[in-house]
């Protein structure tokens, strides 16, 4: 878990990057971690903040059979 805390939160391009960098850099500290599918996808949650937050939360709303998926690995 010390490896997942310097993961940043991202946030949007302007103030975290890339997002596939960031996503790169955040799998590579899950795999270490061997955490669990269902673990990954909350964690994954927890490090998105502002805009990022709010289009993953838009993307469970407009979609509700991926949003189904979603749920039921929590």
């Amino acid at each position: 878990m010390t490896l997942f805390s310097n993961v940043g939160i991202y946030v949007d391009r302007d103030r975290s990057g890339r997002f596939d960098d960031w996503l790169a850099h955040l799998e590579s500290v899950l795999v270490l971690g061997d955490f669990e599918k269902s673990r990954k996808i909350i964690l994954l949650r927890f490090k998105f903040y502002g805009e990022a937050a709010d289009e993953f939360d838009n993307f469970k709303l407009e979609n509700p059979i991926s949003a189904q998926i979603y749920e039921d690995q929590i």
